[in-house]
């Protein structure tokens, strides 16, 4: 009763209590104190509790100036800490506000005059309970050991052992503290396991909405500490995240796991600066994602990310000017870019299997790398009837609040890095190669016209090299493709990446390449449709300053021309005088149809002018030429059987008509019925060899099971019909290339036909 006396009177001052459990025992001959059931009380509420507690210390050594703390432990406490504003508690008690005065100050100044030595401290089972800013975080000392300790007032040491579970998480660690005069070493090793971030999500509420997921780190550090400075080195760094999860407004991002290694850590600091830093290890990213919260459509997502051997180091403080960095490769697998989380399963905008960035290094402000490899690229071009890009995620909008203060916070830190450096970034970029490979394309729709424009290219080989962004010298290039199926593209120059004026030359060919699905883009500026054609094309341009001159070369197949209205647009002509272009262009054919042009270009890039003054006298040399209008009926008279020829009103030459190939309703394919026809087909053509032809699919009313003559209107059946044209063409001319071994570009696909009349029959026709 003695003992709760005199402690609740000092503990009154606190608005404290003993409670009435506690026993506490003295041993005078060993000098030992024992507690059990210690607790504290505020408030009838326990703010400590200490089941089991023992210090035994030995006095006759204190006749040799040395605290000898035999034994103390601790065993089954909970004890409450309170932070709230300027305001600290510890077990109930309210800790006051330091006091700096120069009598403090000389007392701390004075060396303390014993030794204390502790050969172990040990505490066992203790919780603690951290109520911060109306937060509880807890902390379990499963156990701790503090061991082989000696401390005066000139030298240090001690080893700690600790085990504890924080946050849902196991934390170890053990530590070995040595000083003396001033120097000496900390030696630490750290192991965290599944520490759960969701216990730490009101501290990030300013910048998250939640957070959730896994963190687990391992480490081991030596500090060392001289008059000189001090050094700090790491080996073996591993901090891990997993089943991350967060958001922020209207965005969430998840991430399956991130891992950091730091093989090697290595930090001088001496005057209170940093003198030297080395860093080595890798870190990767698996299975992250991006995601609009409104719609969950995908703004960007990866399957793994990965940076191997990294090294970076710093003779001082780490600048643009003084640091230097080395990746030996970046990998990237799987990358998403905006896909859309709707019914009408648009594809996504890009999609990336693999892309490897690989000897990267930054260094003297200028970052290269030696090559960067990008394989099986998909990307989908959708562009809507308002020509806005369909697959395209809507960025979720700010408030005006929220954009100001983005705003003011980005000019603020250019404004604190202008400061930091003194000048303006000028980081230099170099890339040794950029090779792209594997099975790459580009797929374009464009349903603002009509009909629909679609296209898709296939890019086989592509490279660019030597790119430096501080040197105006050419980056040669070369890439070779294919547009949709026959096209075919060569290119290969070089071009200046860096410069405000242009600077380029190109050397290559386009072949094959069919011109009736451009007439969605030139009926109207040109005022009449392609109905079919064929181009080739050589391209041989130099490009200086913005200044153009070179040549194009044309060779067009088949060009066959209608208008795109009733009645000829006078806007189509430039003067009284001129001549229309589509009856400009017609004159230009030989005797086979084709057209064959040099034209020089010259100019700016902005306005280049294509050296067409020649044009006229041009035309007027192939109107002369009319008497080539027997070529055909000479060259088809014994096919008479298979073929008729007759004469166009208004051409120059004649024309050899194909029997039409009838299909039945809604069938595309080739069938059995049809084999004759095409038997005779590949013979004609292989007997010709010199002999092209257009291929025109058409469709009824009866492919979308409609009564035949209906008039259809609606754009969606229009296009089912346009649709099922084009492959009836498209499977022709495959059938006639895969069987009959023909050139494909012997062959041209017409634009899809659809004829409403009550007679009318799906079929595929051939002209000449």
């Amino acid at each position: 009763m003695l003992i709760h006396h005199y402690a609740n009177k000092a503990l009154a001052l606190y608005k404290v209590s003993l409670s009435e459990n506690t026993t506490v025992r003295y041993n005078p001959f060993t000098s030992n104190i024992s507690v059990n059931n210690l607790a504290f009380l505020k408030q009838d509420k326990t703010s400590l509790k200490i089941g089991k507690a023992e210090l035994e210390v030995d006095l006759h050594k204190l006749l040799f100036d040395t605290i000898y703390i035999k034994t103390f432990s601790i065993e089954a406490a909970d004890i409450d800490i309170s932070v709230f504003d300027n305001k600290q508690e510890i077990a109930g008690i309210e800790l006051p506000a330091s006091e700096k005065s120069e009598e403090k100050q000389e007392q701390n100044n004075q060396k303390f005059p014993y030794t204390i030595e502790a050969p172990n401290l040990s505490l066992d089972e203790m919780r603690i309970n951290i109520h911060f800013n109306d937060e509880l975080y807890t902390l379990e000392l499963k156990e701790l050991d503090i061991d082989k300790n000696q401390i005066t007032s000139d030298s240090q040491s001690l080893n700690i052992s600790l085990k504890a579970r924080a946050a849902q998480g196991d934390v170890n660690i053990t530590s070995s503290i040595n000083f003396s005069e001033k120097s000496g070493s900390i030696s630490s090793k750290l192991s965290v396991k599944n520490i759960q971030l969701k216990q730490f999500q009101s501290q990030l509420a300013s910048h998250l909405d939640s957070l959730d997921g896994k963190l687990s780190a391992n480490f081991q550090s030596e500090i060392k500490i001289s008059n000189n400075g001090t050094n700090i080195s790491s080996s073996n760094t591993k901090l891990t995240l997993e089943d991350i999860t967060t958001q922020k407004e209207n965005y969430s991002a998840n991430m399956n796991k991130y891992a950091l290694e730091l093989n090697n850590l290595e930090l001088q600091i001496a005057n209170d600066a940093v003198s030297n830093l080395m860093i080595t290890g890798q870190t990767s990213v698996e299975g992250l994602s991006l995601r609009n919260t409104s719609n969950q459509d995908t703004l960007t997502s990866l399957q793994a990310l990965t940076l191997s051997t990294i090294s970076v180091s710093s003779p001082g403080l780490p600048t643009p000017e003084n640091i230097v960095a080395a990746i030996d490769e970046i990998k990237l697998v799987d990358f998403l870019a905006s896909h859309k989380n709707n019914e009408q399963q648009l594809p996504a905008l890009a999609a990336l299997k693999n892309m490897s960035v690989q000897q990267l290094s930054f260094s003297e402000n200028k970052l290269s790398v030696e090559k960067v490899n990008i394989s099986n690229l998909d990307s989908h071009i959708l562009l809507g009837q308002d020509k806005s890009l369909t697959n395209l995620v809507d960025i979720p909008s700010q408030n005006e609040d929220q954009s100001q203060q983005k705003s003011n916070n980005s000019k603020a830190a250019s404004e604190q890095v202008e400061q930091t450096t003194g000048k303006e970034s000028n980081l230099g970029i170099v890339i040794g190669n950029i090779v792209m490979q594997g099975d790459n394309t580009v797929h374009f729709l464009d349903k603002s016209v009509q009909p629909e424009y679609e296209r898709t290219l296939y890019i086989d080989e592509f490279n660019i090299g030597n790119i430096d962004s501080q040197r105006q010298d050419l980056s040669p290039f070369h890439f070779s493709g294919r547009s949709n199926k026959y096209a075919k593209i060569k290119l290969d120059g070089g071009i200046a990446l860096f410069t405000d004026l242009v600077n380029a030359n190109v050397k290559g060919d386009v072949n094959e390449l069919s011109l009736p699905p451009l007439s969605s883009y030139v009926k109207q500026a040109l005022g009449f449709e392609l109905k079919s054609g064929q181009l080739d094309t050589n391209i041989d341009v130099d490009i200086k300053q913005s200044k153009l001159k070179g040549k194009v070369g044309l060779f067009i197949r088949g060009l066959d021309m209608s208008s795109a209205e009733s009645k000829p647009d006078p806007s189509v002509l430039k003067e009284q005088t001129a001549i229309p272009l589509n009856v400009a262009l017609g004159m230009l054919k030989d005797k086979k149809g084709n057209i064959k042009l040099n034209i020089p270009m010259s100019g700016s890039v902005d306005d280049p002018s294509f050296g067409l003054s020649s044009f006229l006298l041009l035309v007027t040399k192939k109107a002369a030429m009319s008497q080539a209008k027997s070529y055909l009926m000479q060259t088809f008279v014994p096919y008479a059987s298979v073929v008729s020829v007759a004469i166009s009103a208004g051409e120059f030459a004649m024309k050899l008509r194909f029997e039409k190939l009838p299909f039945s309703p809604t069938a595309t394919d080739i069938e059995e019925t049809q084999f004759k026809y095409m038997e005779q087909f590949i013979s004609l053509m292989k007997d010709k060899p010199k002999t092209q032809v257009r291929v025109c699919g058409f469709a009824t009313p009866e492919d979308i099971n409609l009564p035949p003559g209906t008039k259809v209107t609606e754009e969606e059946e229009l296009d089912r019909l346009r649709n099922i044209a084009k492959k009836r063409a498209e499977n022709f001319k495959e059938y006639s290339v895969d069987v009959g071994n023909l050139e494909s570009s012997r062959m041209l696909i017409c634009n899809p036909q659809i004829n409403f009349g009550k007679k009318a029959q799906p079929r595929v026709e051939i002209k000449i």
